[in-house]
């Protein structure tokens, strides 16, 4: 193991054309993380890719610091901070972001993941006149268990959440209406309908480890392995599909993809099938229905998304209604397939990105 680690690289690798950035006439600083399992396209980070404003980067001499001489202290202060996801890499980001606010003029920094990378500046930058916005991702069982302490939450101007019920609970929290819920977006121009092959057998997909019901999609599949002309194809790491698809020819398992196996796995499929414990968002769901194929999947907050034309949102264990929400929507067929792609489109990141800036602007002003 490497003394000095990587330069972390938050930034994405796909260009977005020029006509589809929002400008942004205000002063704007986003704090970016990007979680490295998202693919290239996906993440709630991209938002930084559709606004003009920059992005606050991390200087080599203070990344090399926080390596060196900075070690101990960053790493005692991840894990005695009281806030799960904070890494000793986030210390040295808002380090960097305290010398940045010291420097510049009045302006707003947006913090991307604010459960993740506020945790200290809220005093300084309120003290200097700044603005601090962020926007905050995790339902209220993961904010109780990741977060000891919310008081540095009260230094924040204002606060946009991906669950639409979470508002309220961040009012209380901080003592003030500042939370409002904004959409998650998804790259309507990456993502989008193929020409499909006509076929009697129909492809039903399910992706990802984190938070599925994995239960209910075994016993749902399971209930519909007397139905002809179905085929499963399941993208994920959890053990218990391998099991499945060995007793059924109809199952395949597929561990990793990059992300051009990625769209053509989405883009190909009739449906996707996704059980979950609990949901925020979830970008797969965003990303199928702006390729034009329909979800069925669990009540939570991925349901302020969707519509009842080209979804279905099941508030059941049970196998049966499952079974029946998939044989609903895979029968309304290219109907269904258009309404996924209709309602996708009101989240393409332009759309939210023009969304953000009237926040600025609300934030500016008041």
């Amino acid at each position: 193991m490497k003394f000095i680690q990587q330069k972390p690289d938050y930034s994405c690798p796909l260009a977005v054309p020029r006509e589809r950035v929002v400008q942004c006439p205000y002063p704007v600083t986003f704090l970016r993380y990007r979680y490295p399992h998202h693919a290239a396209p996906s993440g709630y980070d991209r938002i930084c890719d559709f606004v003009d404003a920059k992005t606050l980067e991390l200087p080599q001499h203070l990344y090399l610091a926080g390596e060196t001489i900075l070690r101990p202290w960053t790493v005692w202060k991840a894990r005695t901070c009281g806030v799960f996801e904070h890494s000793r890499y986030d210390c040295i980001q808002e380090e960097a972001l305290i010398r940045h606010a010291k420097k510049s003029p009045p302006r707003i920094y947006h913090f991307i993941y604010g459960e993740k990378l506020f945790l200290r500046s809220g005093p300084l930058l309120s003290s200097l006149g700044h603005k601090v916005l962020l926007t905050l991702h995790h339902p209220e069982t993961n904010v109780n268990a990741f977060i000891q302490d919310y008081s540095h939450f009260e230094y924040a101007s204002k606060i946009l959440t991906m669950d639409a019920t979470m508002p309220e609970f961040w009012n209380k929290a901080v003592g003030r209406n500042i939370s409002e819920w904004m959409p998650h977006g998804v790259d309507c121009d990456y993502f989008r309908p193929v020409e499909r092959a006509v076929s009697d057998t129909k492809t039903i997909i399910f992706a990802g480890t984190h938070a599925r019901d994995i239960e209910t999609l075994v016993k749902t599949i399971q209930s519909l392995d007397s139905v002809p002309r179905l085929r499963f194809r399941l993208l994920s790491r959890d053990e218990t599909l391998e099991s499945l698809a060995s007793q059924n020819p109809n199952v395949e398992v597929i561990k990793w993809l990059d992300d051009a196996g990625y769209k053509k796995f989405i883009s190909e499929a009739d449906l996707l099938l996704l059980p979950l414990k609990m949901s925020t968002v979830c970008n797969v769901v965003l990303e199928a229905m702006a390729c034009g194929v329909p979800v069925v999947t669990s009540d939570g907050g991925i349901a302020d998304y969707l519509d009842s034309q080209s979804s279905k949102i099941i508030d059941s264990s049970s196998e049966a209604t499952w079974v029946e929400a998939i044989a609903e929507l895979l029968d309304r067929g290219k109907n269904a397939r258009s309404k996924a792609r209709l309602q996708a489109l009101k989240f393409d990141w332009p759309a939210v990105a023009s969304r953000h800036i009237k926040i600025f602007e609300e934030m500016l002003s008041a």
